[in-house]
């Protein structure tokens, strides 16, 4: 380019020489004529395209000299954005993970998951051999039909049983799916047809990886599942997690063939081969021809079929069809997760929508501090666009770093927020990679953070009446971005009195719920909950096993009392069926009374510290050929037979026990199924007595030994009585009751920490504000001091224009939490929507953060010198 222009300029000077001008004229006349050389560079890179590049540099390397010159302001606007980005990002993570992320099938948009419909309940799998039949004979919408069952069992490997998640999936579901094995192969369509005759198994990856360190010689070897050898045939890939639901990680696949062989629940059950169950999952693959519409009609009318065939198994029954993409546990289910995942996506997109307001607001302050230098800039020739391009590159130069920072931030909550994982069984590991959803919806938060926050205030500044702007002292407020920066500051306000009430009920509910009387002594015992059905403990054979480990416990030194049952208050193990009480009418639309029960020994209500309050207890004659008793809790013996004697009452199991059992006593009110529940009925039966029997056995100790000494003697002992047993948890009561407060907890921790954010964010906002208007109003101040204002009249002057929009925003704010807190009362415990203590704690501490966020810089502002004051612009 360099060579061109002077080719081109020697020639003009050539041309003024021949046309008899001196050289010296000639060389100025050619200049004249060709124009400035940079203006001409200029135009030929706009020409080529390279000139917005250059201007792009230029302005990225003006933006980090800029932020260099202001590290204050640097450094609060990065955090302020990193906790508005990394806020969301993390929550995203944790939603995108268990309902949002994609799992790894060929084509899933052709996949459906097909379910039984039942009018006015919840959506249920399907029975497997012979709706699975039925469903793959519609072959001209579906290409291919497959189902899988998932189930707990044991693997016993080193010291004793471990449970694990089992999936039993048809042959074909794997290429139905498009999963290709990672190591090893599939089941082949033979495997899966004899019950009981191919104990064949895949390893899940992450459990190859757990027990075998991921030793590719693992194949052919035997592993023990439900106390039968089992031969690996192949290992899944990473990507492929579960069947079930997202979140799990299946630890084993066997064939469909082996499922009443391995999950101790079937093996009880009807065969799979029947119609009636309703275990299975299946999942069909449309023809290429066919769509989801078509595939619906076709097994509406395989309903109605089933149902002229089989009216008492099909009388309400129908088929509903799911896109896979669509579900990620159960629609329903899917449904609820999701309002609790929008209820979180909203609370962090308020800490977002507060950090742009927040940046918005140091944005235009800076702007007009340089609006003296925009107008110049405007008045040489700069085109207004230009000028914007430079100030939004500051900008996001900004948002950049903010939203690295806030990336990181992501990463390190999600790491924190993995320690606080469900109490449950079988565990659930979401996934929380930062995968592309994730950095698509960042990307998308910053866009956001970009035009809120960025490009408005550099298209206001850059609207300057340029003369103004150019004379001396004519930096004063100007009234309309003043009222930019106080609306600003209203709507942080709002934003963040919003956040604080949510925030301040749910840390209050769950003080509540920890001071919550659950109804049985909360001191020092132990539990251990043990499984005899996965197991593999025949079913006439749970009554002798489970007396032998008593007899074992209590044999065992410090455990004074040792009582078993089928459950215990608020644990997973809690059950309900349908009584029928002579005299008491059930409910309206009902045939029976839905009651929560349990079936524990004599020794077991003591153990808990559940007293008995009239009539008796559990005595060890309470056994078979025994008058059948049942105990009642208060609140039963009071709704089901008001202002009479409960003792002595009837209680008749509906459909499946026979005996009448005779109310014996009635024991105090517990919590049954959570804290949060009122008052629940509960029935305590005589276990000795009681029919409906379960596998699940739980035993509680307490005596003078520690709990933690406790819990490990009994797992001792059920080791020793038998490795094979599951022991499905082991805990102290403390830790029973802490684990009965995740919820709330997490709930706590979660929206404390959202409204805590909000209130940082605010206060940083309202004391930009503050600092800025009192900076601009640095004259005036040194006016009114040198005419003999005092110091407490100008913090009081500065403090009540800050305070005003203060008060102005939290009074929004709390309106529209007052509205919010009711749609909330379904989650808090203890307390109410209006909660007074949350109200007040919320506007105290409003006040006393605002108030010290406007003083300080107030209490700067009155100690300004007169004459420096009057001497500045």
């Amino acid at each position: 380019m360099e060579e061109e222009l002077r080719f081109h300029l020697e020639e003009e000077v050539r041309k003024n020489l021949r046309a008899g001008l001196t050289p010296g004229e000639a060389r100025r006349q050619a200049a004249l004529a060709f124009g400035g050389s940079e203006r001409v560079k200029e135009e030929l890179r706009k020409g080529r395209g390279l000139g917005c590049v250059e201007d792009l540099v230029k302005d990225v390397r003006h933006s980090l000299r800029q932020l260099r010159r202001t590290p204050i302001f640097a450094a609060v606007a990065v955090l302020t954005l990193a906790i508005g980005i990394g806020a969301n990002t993390g929550v995203f993570s944790v939603v995108n993970g268990l309902l949002l992320r994609d799992r790894p099938y060929r084509s899933p948009e052709r996949l459906v998951h097909v379910y039984s419909a039942v009018e006015g309940e919840s959506l249920y799998a399907t029975s497997y051999e012979m709706d699975l039949s039925d469903l793959r004979r519609l072959d001209d919408v579906f290409l291919e039909v497959g189902a899988f069952r998932g189930a707990a069992s044991r693997v016993t490997e080193g010291e004793g049983a471990r449970m694990v998640l089992v999936e039993a999936v048809t042959a074909n579901l794997f290429p139905l799916l498009g999963i290709e094995m990672a190591l090893g192969r599939g089941f082949l369509p033979e495997e899966d047809l004899a019950p009981g005759a191919n104990p064949l198994v895949i390893l899940g990856h992450a459990f190859w990886e757990r027990s075998y360190g991921g030793d590719r010689g693992v194949l052919g070897r035997t592993l023990r599942l439900a106390g039968l050898p089992f031969t690996i045939v192949g290992i899944a890939p990473s990507a492929f997690e579960s069947l079930t639901a997202q979140g799990f990680k299946a630890d084993l696949f066997i064939p469909m063939s082996m499922a009443q062989t391995v999950a101790g629940e079937l093996r009880e059950g009807p065969e799979v081969s029947e119609r009636g169950p309703l275990g299975s999952k299946v999942i069909a693959r449309l023809r290429t021809e066919a769509s989801q519409e078509q595939a619906q009609a076709r097994v509406d009318g395989l309903a109605l079929s089933l149902r002229a065939a089989f009216p008492n198994l099909y009388e309400s029954r129908s088929f509903r069809l799911h896109p896979s993409t669509d579900v990620a546990i159960q629609p329903d289910l899917d449904t609820y997760l999701m309002s609790g995942a929008i209820l979180l996506l909203a609370a962090v997109g308020l800490v977002l929508l507060l950090a742009c307001t927040n940046l918005a607001g140091f944005l235009l302050a800076r702007g007009i501090d340089r609006r003296r230098e925009i107008a110049l800039r405007l008045a040489l020739g700069a085109g207004r666009n230009r000028v914007v391009r430079q100030l939004l590159t500051e900008s996001l130069a900004v948002v950049a770093l903010g939203t690295f920072a806030g990336l990181l931030l992501a990463r390190w909550s999600l790491d924190l927020l993995a320690a606080f994982r469900p109490p449950m069984a079988l565990p659930l590991n979401i996934d929380t990679r930062l995968d592309g959803n994730v950095f698509l919806f960042t990307l998308a938060v910053v866009g956001t953070v970009g035009v809120l926050a960025a490009l408005a205030p550099a298209l206001q500044v850059t609207r300057p009446d340029v003369a103004p702007a150019l004379k001396q002292g004519g930096v004063a407020a100007d009234p309309p971005r003043a009222g930019a920066r106080s609306g600003l500051l209203g709507i942080q306000m709002t934003i963040s009195t919003i956040l604080l009430v949510v925030g301040g009920l749910f840390v209050r509910s769950f003080h509540s719920a920890e001071n919550v009387d659950p109804g049985f002594d909360t001191r020092e015992a132990g539990l251990i909950w043990v499984d005899l059905e996965v197991s593999g403990v025949p079913k006439e054979e749970w009554e002798a096993t489970a007396e032998g480990l008593v007899e074992l416990a209590r044999a065992l030194p410090g455990a004074e009392l040792v009582g078993v049952s089928n459950g215990v208050p608020l644990s997973e193990a809690t059950w309900q069926a349908d009584f029928s009480l002579p005299g008491v009418d059930p409910p309206v639309g009902q045939e029976a009374h839905r009651v929560h029960y349990l079936a524990a020994d004599d020794a077991f209500l003591p153990a808990m510290g559940i007293p008995v309050l009239e009539g008796r207890g559990i005595t060890p004659e309470d056994r078979e050929g025994a008058e059948p008793v049942v105990l009642v809790n208060q609140v039963a013996a009071r709704r089901f037979w008001p202002g009479e004697e409960a003792v002595g009452k009837e209680v008749r199991p509906q459909g499946w026990e026979s005996s009448t059992f005779r109310v014996a006593g009635v024991i105090r009110d517990t919590k049954v199924a959570s804290l949060r529940e009122d008052p629940t009925p509960l029935f305590v039966f005589a276990r000795r007595q009681f029919q409906r029997r379960t596998g699940q056995l739980w035993m509680v100790a307490r005596g003078g030994a520690r709990q933690e000494e406790l819990v490990s003697a009994l797992r001792r002992a059920v080791r020793e009585a038998d490795p094979e047993l599951v022991i499905v948890q082991a805990k102290t009561m403390s830790e029973h009751i802490s684990l009965s407060l995740f919820l709330p907890r997490l709930g706590a921790l979660l929206l404390g920490s959202f409204g805590l954010m909000a209130l940082a964010l605010a206060t940083v906002g309202l004391y930009g504000v503050v600092s800025y208007s009192a900076s601009r109003r640095t004259r005036e101040v040194g006016i009114r001091i040198a005419l003999g204002a005092d110091q407490g009249e100008v913090i009081r002057m500065v403090v009540r224009d800050g305070m005003g929009v203060v008060l102005a925003g939290g009074l929004v704010g709390l309106g529209a939490s007052l509205l919010l807190a009711r749609l909330l009362a379904q989650y808090l415990i203890g307390i109410g929507p209006l909660d007074p203590v949350t109200l007040g704690g919320v506007t105290l501490a409003l006040l006393a953060a605002s108030a010290i966020a406007a003083f300080v810089p107030a209490r700067r502002a009155s100690r300004v010198s007169p004459t420096t004051a009057l001497k500045a612009d």
